[in-house]
């Protein structure tokens, strides 16, 4: 039992003096730190952590944000990673042979002027590549290290900076000014509504405006174009004082900044699967993807609440149904009671036209595409068009006229707000229940 015991004890006691060393290559307090110099293929970068969030910054060799959540992964890996072989407690005189001189990266945590320490990480130690060489200044440390844990700190100047156009939250805007063919502005109002300002004053979507600030918060750099652009640059990436704007204001109550800080987008022209753009605010040119920049809103009509009108079934008293020369008429006696005043015959199903109006009476747009009488012929909507009239009780008429086929599926329709004609793609679902219960047609939404 003694020599079993004793057979045990020696397999967990070290074997060599290297296995009593302690393997960690910084402490944890080394990388407390509100400064960070490294040395990225062989050029000098500078990061320091600002508050109050705090973040990340690059000031050299330029003035960028910075890649806040990869810089930190960087500090932690550092901190956790261990030596896998110790070589010499000195530097080599020939640091060249092992990729240190220069090296794939140097880090220096530091405080304020004060470095903390540093280390070079540099070529591989073995065939796999698997390993790599590493040198620690203080106190001196040569030896290798797995690379899966640093693979954060083999990084290029281009990871180092945050791949954010935009840096804050959806729920830190305040107020979006959209500058392009027409100006306007939209705004949360103090009971946390939104409205669209363009010469007169629109509900807006509340679902459409969301999914808005999440584009643009969502929206990454597809590719770091020019580092450092004058204005003589500008014209070359089609950016100019006429090109399309946003401006983002932000609310300081949320960003934690001590006064109102806005941002300014001026989208330059399009370049195969990319769009340039540039921040005022900042000196580099970035190239945005083409999908990104195409779910932005351009016009204030895009953005109105989508709803067209509201009544309740029970209200109605008349359906009037035009379908090329023909005209159907039916009244409403009672909840679920119609009968067909005029027309061509057809099988009355009451609970389906209910269900018809019911859904009239909500109609959502599941897009609005245009504005304005003219654009009517744009979007097959003739002078004297297919539609269906509602009258109310009150002496009210909602008047919903179909257009050409959607690229969707659907159909396009207009309806009068306010004196305005206004276009929209329609649910598919309204088009098939109107041709389908209101008409001696079947529903086909194929046709021209």
């Amino acid at each position: 039992m003694v020599i079993l015991a004793s057979q045990i004890l020696s397999k967990c006691l070290p074997t060599t003096i290297d296995d009593w060393r302690d393997r960690s290559i910084f402490l944890a307090r080394e990388i407390q730190c509100n400064r960070l110099l490294l040395l990225v293929d062989n050029t000098p970068v500078e990061l320091e952590l600002h508050p109050p969030l705090p973040r990340w910054r690059i000031v050299k060799p330029i003035n960028a944000r910075a890649n806040t959540s990869k810089v930190n992964r960087m500090l932690e890996q550092i901190a956790s990673a261990r030596v896998k072989k110790f070589i010499a407690d000195s530097i080599p005189n020939n640091l060249e042979d092992y990729g240190l001189l220069p090296p794939k990266i140097e880090i220096a945590p530091a405080i304020d002027s004060n470095v903390i320490n540093k280390i070079r990480l540099g070529g591989p130690a073995n065939e796999t590549g698997d390993e790599i060489y590493a040198l620690r200044e203080s106190p001196p440390l040569f030896f290798t290290v797995a690379t899966y844990d640093v693979q954060d700190c083999l990084t290029k100047m281009d990871a180092l900076r945050d791949p954010r156009l935009i840096e804050f939250s959806p729920d830190q805007i305040q107020a979006l000014q959209i500058v392009a063919t027409s100006r306007f502005r939209v705004e949360r109002g103090s009971n946390g509504e939104w409205q669209v300002n363009a010469n007169q004053v629109w509900n807006a979507d509340t679902q459409l405006v969301a999914l808005l600030q999440q584009v643009l918060c969502n929206m990454e750099v597809f590719q770091f174009v020019k580092q450092i652009a004058t204005e003589y640059d500008l014209p070359a990436y089609g950016i100019t004082a006429d090109s399309p704007r946003y401006i983002i204001h932000l609310d300081p109550a949320k960003t934690g900044q001590p006064n109102p800080t806005s941002i300014e987008l001026q989208f330059g022209k399009i370049e195969g699967n990319r769009v340039f753009v540039r921040r005022t605010d900042e000196t580099s040119i970035y190239a945005i993807r083409l999908a990104d920049y195409n779910r932005l809103a351009w016009a204030p009509f895009q953005l109105r609440d989508r709803r067209a009108w509201s009544f309740n079934v029970d209200q109605v008293s008349r359906v009037t149904v035009k379908e090329g020369p023909r005209n159907y008429e039916f009244l409403r006696l009672g909840t679920n009671n119609w009968v067909q005043n005029s027309g061509p015959r057809i099988q009355i199903n009451p609970f389906a036209i209910e269900e018809t109006i019911y859904r009239l009476g909500e109609l959502t747009m599941v897009a609005w595409v245009a504005i304005g009488k003219e654009s009517l012929p744009q979007f097959g909507i003739s002078d004297d068009p297919d539609a269906v009239t509602v009258e109310t009780k009150d002496g009210k008429t909602y008047r919903l006229a179909f257009g050409g086929p959607t690229p969707y599926g659907s159909l396009y329709g207009a309806v009068e707000i306010e004196g305005t004609i206004w276009i929209g793609e329609l649910p598919r679902a309204i088009c098939e229940f109107v041709k389908t219960y209101l008409t001696a047609s079947e529903s086909d939404l194929s046709r021209p």
